[in-house]
């Protein structure tokens, strides 16, 4: 299923905020308006604001004060990942060049700075300090996480709980805040938002374990990146967790991965054994548990066609082409 088709009760909504943000991105230097128009051309699913928006479904849906905020949280995103190109120097994102591999290093990190300032000067217009707060946070929690998993690049001794950790951080929490901040806008009661939040977190849980299956059984086409990408650069999920503690061949992948670094024969090999571990079948059964608790927390919510959108989100989850 298309993404528009999944979120189609807020399908116009999210057409109109594509707009919206290309407006907001105008800007008297040249270079800065191309560089930081970039990532936005370059599509997406716009998950993140659609939660904010689904979420305000269930009580006052006030367009004109959820459009500055769903795309203060889609430039929070796109900040995130403009710096995580560089950090990565990575080439392609999506299937198309990155902005630090057009425009280099400085410029990208500078883009990024500018998204997260037009966020921050978006999500002021139209919401209360508790809710900007609450984005610092979220935008700190992704941060913790980020810095988790550079510490712990090619540690044969990972767990998962250090993983799920790690995750909850890098983003299951932005998705949590997400849903957070747009029941908070449409003005639901405390629990309602604090079910929602807790949607969001664990269907978020669930995106990572799955981009992280994609990683090692993906296609290039599906996902716009090589695969085996995380494994260059020393990231162990949980596909490659399990591997090293049940695989028949765990001995060969500790010594692989202690090297530090694979030429692409090497890669291949440490993608056949996860392949062969059971690794991506146990790591996708884990993230249908976290769907069924996500949906789990939807039941007491009032009825709205809202409600069947964010079930359809919370299967669409674990029911990406691996």
């Amino acid at each position: 299923m298309k993404t528009t088709e999944l979120l189609g009760e807020v399908a116009p909504d999210l057409a109109r905020l594509e707009q919206y943000m290309a407006d907001y991105l105008e800007n008297p230097e040249p270079v800065l308006k191309d560089a930081s128009l970039h990532p936005l051309q370059a599509g997406g699913k716009r998950l993140r604001p659609a939660l904010v928006f689904l979420a305000a479904k269930f009580h006052h849906y006030d367009l004109e004060k959820l459009m500055p905020v769903a795309a203060g949280v889609e430039f929070m995103h796109m900040a995130t990942l403009v710096h995580d190109d560089v950090i990565d120097q990575a080439a392609t994102r999506r299937g198309r060049p990155t902005v630090n591999s057009r425009w280099g290093n400085k410029l990208s990190v500078l883009v990024g700075d500018h998204l997260f300032a037009t966020a921050v000067d978006l999500i002021a217009k139209s919401s209360s300090n508790d809710t900007i707060r609450l984005l610092a946070r979220t935008i700190n929690e992704v941060v913790r996480g980020e810095i988790q998993q550079t510490n712990a690049a090619w540690r044969l001794d990972l767990t998962q709980g250090e993983y799920i950790e790690r995750i909850g951080l890098k983003t299951a929490s932005f998705f949590g805040a997400c849903c957070h901040v747009g029941a908070r806008i449409s003005g639901a009661p405390e629990e309602a938002g604090r079910r929602l939040e807790r949607f969001g977190f664990e269907v978020g849980v669930a995106f990572q374990m799955m981009d992280d299956i994609l990683d090692i059984n993906g296609d290039v086409r599906d996902t716009g990146k090589p695969v085996g990408s995380d494994l260059l650069g020393g990231v162990l999920t949980l596909p490659v967790i399990y591997a090293l503690e049940h695989s028949a061949e765990r001995d060969r992948l500790r010594a692989l991965i202690t090297a530090g670094s694979f030429n692409n024969g090497q890669l291949q090999d440490v993608l056949g054994v996860v392949r062969k571990s059971g690794g991506l079948e146990y790591t996708l059964n884990l993230a249908a548990r976290y769907v069924d608790q996500a949906k789990a927390r939807l039941r007491d919510l009032p009825d709205h066609p809202a409600k069947e959108t964010l079930y359809g989100v919370a299967d669409f989850m674990a029911n990406r082409p691996v």
